[in-house]
């Protein structure tokens, strides 16, 4: 999870020597390829990310790990076979629960800033931890000047100057 939070506050190049580290200690984890592929993706390196959200995948699929392909393949370029993965996360969301927040991220890497708005504002309404990662998801920077967002992201009532994810040493 460290190199998840120091992806997020851009500190990319440790997140990576952290992410290869662990990498090298569970070379067949898929909870550990899913978040290699967020801080691939993150980093800009799509086709890394893209690798990383393909080991992810298991049968039975697993919303959060099929919705970091879609965002993956989005990133990619590869648009159709994006929207058929959206597509599988929404089939699946008609039968259990599935976060708001994943088809926030997947609309995002779409490019489809009013559908990702709108899974944004329910991820809040439904209380998901994972919006919390808003104000400083990269993927979501595109959409921090906007006054929906703001107002959506005014909710949480943060400070200011919020602290750090990453644990100081």
């Amino acid at each position: 999870l460290r190199g998840l939070a120091l992806t997020m506050e851009g500190q990319f190049e440790e997140a990576d020597q952290r992410m290869r580290a662990a990498r090298a200690l569970m070379p067949d984890s898929r909870e550990l390829a899913w978040m290699m592929a967020a801080v691939y993706l993150a980093h800009g390196r799509t086709d890394e990310g893209l690798r990383y959200a393909r080991e992810c995948q298991i049968e039975p699929a697993v919303p959060r790990m099929l919705a970091m392909l879609g965002e993956a393949l989005a990133c990619a370029g590869q648009r159709d076979e994006a929207r058929q993965i959206l597509g599988r996360v929404k089939e699946m969301a008609a039968r259990d629960y599935v976060d708001p927040w994943l088809f926030c991220r997947q609309h995002m890497a779409l490019g489809e800033s009013e559908q990702a708005l709108h899974f944004l504002d329910k991820s809040f309404e439904e209380r998901s931890t994972l919006a919390l990662f808003a104000p400083i998801d990269p993927l979501l920077k595109p959409l921090r000047t906007d006054p929906r967002f703001l107002e959506i992201i005014g909710r949480l009532q943060l400070p200011a100057h919020p602290l750090s994810l990453v644990a100081k040493s």
